[in-house]
């Protein structure tokens, strides 16, 4: 997902691979918690999906991963999934 100012977030790309349902609401949970100014309350909004805790540990260490490698990663975007992955650390 790619977040700018308040314009509607915009999907930039499609990887086909099979996951569960769960995980790719959590991407999009962690997405949104991180960049896109969700209230933490969002969190919870899927905890009757299977495995949610689970999922959103793995979606977070994802975007993590990601950050870490991605060349074009910049300083400003960690504060916000630093906040996510506490949240999320919150839950396990």
């Amino acid at each position: 997902m790619l977040f700018a100012g308040r314009a509607a977030p915009g999907l930039t790309d499609i990887t086909p691979y099979w996951r569960p349902a769960s995980w790719a609401a959590a991407v999009a949970v962690v997405d949104a918690l991180s960049w896109g100014g969700a209230d933490d309350a969002l969190i919870g909004r899927w905890e009757d999906l299977p495995e949610w805790p689970q999922m959103l540990l793995r979606a977070a260490m994802f975007r993590l991963a990601v950050h870490a490698l991605h060349p074009r990663s910049t300083e400003e975007a960690f504060p916000g999934l630093a906040h996510t992955t506490d949240l999320v650390r919150l839950l396990l």
